[in-house]
Protein backbone atom coordinates (compact mmCIF):
# COMPACT_ATOMS: atom_id res chain seq x y z
CA UNK A 1 0.00 0.00 0.00
CA UNK A 2 2.61 2.39 0.83
CA UNK A 3 4.54 1.24 -2.57
CA UNK A 4 1.53 2.55 -4.37
CA UNK A 5 1.13 6.11 -2.61
CA UNK A 6 5.33 6.68 -2.84
CA UNK A 7 4.37 5.67 -6.79
CA UNK A 8 1.52 8.41 -6.86
CA UNK A 9 3.61 11.17 -4.97
CA UNK A 10 6.28 10.97 -7.48
CA UNK A 11 3.88 10.74 -10.44
CA UNK A 12 1.80 14.00 -9.30
CA UNK A 13 4.20 16.58 -10.17
CA UNK A 14 5.25 15.69 -13.28
CA UNK A 15 1.16 15.35 -14.66
CA UNK A 16 0.87 18.73 -12.88
CA UNK A 17 3.52 20.05 -14.76
CA UNK A 18 1.69 18.51 -17.90
CA UNK A 19 -1.09 20.12 -17.52
CA UNK A 20 0.57 23.85 -16.70
CA UNK A 21 2.01 23.88 -20.93
CA UNK A 22 0.38 25.34 -23.05
CA UNK A 23 -0.31 24.87 -26.95
CA UNK A 24 1.82 27.24 -29.44
CA UNK A 25 1.38 30.66 -28.55
CA UNK A 26 -0.80 32.89 -31.13
CA UNK A 27 -2.01 35.89 -32.15
CA UNK A 28 -5.30 37.46 -33.96
CA UNK A 29 -4.88 39.85 -37.12
CA UNK A 30 -7.93 41.44 -38.08
CA UNK A 31 -8.41 42.60 -42.01
CA UNK A 32 -11.37 45.16 -43.11
CA UNK A 33 -12.28 47.05 -45.60
CA UNK A 34 -14.48 50.18 -44.87
CA UNK A 35 -17.99 50.13 -47.01
CA UNK A 36 -16.99 53.39 -49.50
CA UNK A 37 -17.92 54.42 -52.88
CA UNK A 38 -15.09 54.32 -54.27
CA UNK A 39 -13.66 51.03 -55.93
CA UNK A 40 -16.72 49.42 -55.04
CA UNK A 41 -16.64 46.74 -57.68
CA UNK A 42 -13.14 45.77 -56.50
CA UNK A 43 -12.62 42.76 -54.42
CA UNK A 44 -8.70 43.11 -53.31
CA UNK A 45 -7.05 40.25 -52.00
CA UNK A 46 -5.68 39.36 -48.48
CA UNK A 47 -2.26 37.64 -48.02
CA UNK A 48 -0.60 36.53 -45.05
CA UNK A 49 2.75 34.57 -45.86
CA UNK A 50 2.25 34.25 -49.44
CA UNK A 51 -1.06 32.34 -48.38
CA UNK A 52 -4.26 34.19 -50.11
CA UNK A 53 -6.49 33.75 -47.22
CA UNK A 54 -9.45 35.91 -49.23
CA UNK A 55 -11.16 38.82 -51.16
CA UNK A 56 -12.36 41.76 -49.42
CA UNK A 57 -15.90 42.97 -50.74
CA UNK A 58 -16.75 46.68 -49.59
CA UNK A 59 -17.84 46.26 -46.47
CA UNK A 60 -15.97 43.28 -45.34
CA UNK A 61 -13.73 41.93 -42.93
CA UNK A 62 -11.85 38.56 -42.34
CA UNK A 63 -10.25 37.66 -39.22
CA UNK A 64 -6.54 35.47 -39.01
CA UNK A 65 -5.23 33.24 -36.86
CA UNK A 66 -1.60 33.11 -36.58
CA UNK A 67 1.09 31.50 -34.68
CA UNK A 68 3.63 34.31 -33.12
CA UNK A 69 6.19 35.80 -34.91
CA UNK A 70 7.52 37.22 -38.07
CA UNK A 71 4.59 37.29 -40.87
CA UNK A 72 4.55 39.12 -43.97
CA UNK A 73 0.92 40.80 -45.11
CA UNK A 74 0.07 42.41 -48.45
CA UNK A 75 -3.04 42.58 -50.87
CA UNK A 76 -2.34 43.44 -54.80
CA UNK A 77 -0.02 46.15 -53.96
CA UNK A 78 3.03 44.94 -53.28
CA UNK A 79 4.45 48.22 -52.22
CA UNK A 80 2.36 48.51 -49.08
CA UNK A 81 2.85 45.66 -47.72
CA UNK A 82 3.64 45.19 -43.48
CA UNK A 83 6.35 43.22 -42.12
CA UNK A 84 4.01 42.27 -38.37
CA UNK A 85 6.16 40.84 -35.99
CA UNK A 86 3.10 39.18 -34.05
CA UNK A 87 3.10 38.98 -30.11
CA UNK A 88 1.31 36.09 -28.24
CA UNK A 89 -2.48 36.98 -27.34
CA UNK A 90 -2.19 40.43 -29.32
CA UNK A 91 -4.99 41.27 -31.69
CA UNK A 92 -3.96 43.44 -34.66
CA UNK A 93 -6.07 45.78 -36.81
CA UNK A 94 -4.94 45.85 -40.88
CA UNK A 95 -7.60 48.45 -43.19
CA UNK A 96 -7.50 47.98 -47.02
CA UNK A 97 -8.10 50.49 -48.73
CA UNK A 98 -8.44 51.34 -52.22
CA UNK A 99 -5.41 52.72 -54.08
CA UNK A 100 -6.05 54.56 -57.33
CA UNK A 101 -3.82 52.89 -60.55
CA UNK A 102 -3.22 53.88 -64.10
CA UNK A 103 -6.21 50.83 -65.37
CA UNK A 104 -7.11 49.07 -61.81
CA UNK A 105 -7.79 50.29 -58.04
CA UNK A 106 -5.50 48.11 -55.80
CA UNK A 107 -5.31 46.90 -51.82
CA UNK A 108 -3.52 48.84 -49.64
CA UNK A 109 -2.87 47.51 -46.47
CA UNK A 110 -2.23 50.02 -43.44
CA UNK A 111 -1.88 48.50 -39.45
CA UNK A 112 -4.15 50.53 -37.72
CA UNK A 113 -4.20 51.91 -34.16
CA UNK A 114 -6.37 48.88 -31.52
CA UNK A 115 -8.52 51.16 -30.56
CA UNK A 116 -9.74 52.76 -33.75
CA UNK A 117 -9.09 49.17 -35.20
CA UNK A 118 -11.03 47.01 -33.44
CA UNK A 119 -14.19 50.16 -33.78
CA UNK A 120 -13.87 50.08 -37.62
CA UNK A 121 -13.53 46.44 -38.09
CA UNK A 122 -16.97 46.02 -35.78
CA UNK A 123 -18.67 47.88 -38.03
CA UNK A 124 -17.67 45.62 -41.28
CA UNK A 125 -19.26 42.20 -42.16
CA UNK A 126 -16.91 39.37 -41.01
CA UNK A 127 -17.29 37.06 -43.95
CA UNK A 128 -13.92 34.89 -42.93
CA UNK A 129 -12.16 33.40 -40.16
CA UNK A 130 -8.90 31.27 -41.10
CA UNK A 131 -6.40 29.55 -38.77
CA UNK A 132 -3.32 29.52 -40.49
CA UNK A 133 -1.74 28.28 -36.88
CA UNK A 134 -1.06 24.84 -38.43
CA UNK A 135 1.00 23.84 -41.97
CA UNK A 136 -1.58 21.66 -42.95
CA UNK A 137 -4.06 24.26 -43.22
CA UNK A 138 -1.70 26.68 -45.00
CA UNK A 139 -0.77 23.89 -47.64
CA UNK A 140 -4.39 23.22 -48.23
CA UNK A 141 -5.59 26.79 -49.19
CA UNK A 142 -2.35 27.70 -51.28
CA UNK A 143 -3.44 24.55 -53.32
CA UNK A 144 -6.67 26.58 -53.91
CA UNK A 145 -7.16 28.73 -57.45
CA UNK A 146 -6.68 31.94 -56.98
CA UNK A 147 -10.11 33.99 -57.08
CA UNK A 148 -12.05 30.91 -56.09
CA UNK A 149 -14.67 32.05 -53.62
CA UNK A 150 -13.91 31.66 -50.00
CA UNK A 151 -16.10 31.12 -47.52
CA UNK A 152 -16.77 30.95 -43.64
CA UNK A 153 -17.43 27.34 -44.32
CA UNK A 154 -14.21 26.83 -46.08
CA UNK A 155 -12.45 27.89 -43.00
CA UNK A 156 -13.89 24.84 -40.80
CA UNK A 157 -13.71 22.28 -43.67
CA UNK A 158 -10.58 20.28 -43.42
CA UNK A 159 -8.27 21.08 -46.56
CA UNK A 160 -8.95 18.35 -49.47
Amino acid sequence: MHRYAYLLLLLLPAATLAQDQKPAQTATICFYRAHRFEGAALKPPVVVDEVEVAHLHNGDAVQVTVNAGSHKLHSNDKSTGIELDAKPGQTYFVRVDIKTGGWKGHGQVTLIDPQEGKYEFSQQKLSVSRDLTSKSAAGGESAKAPGSATTSADSTAPPQ
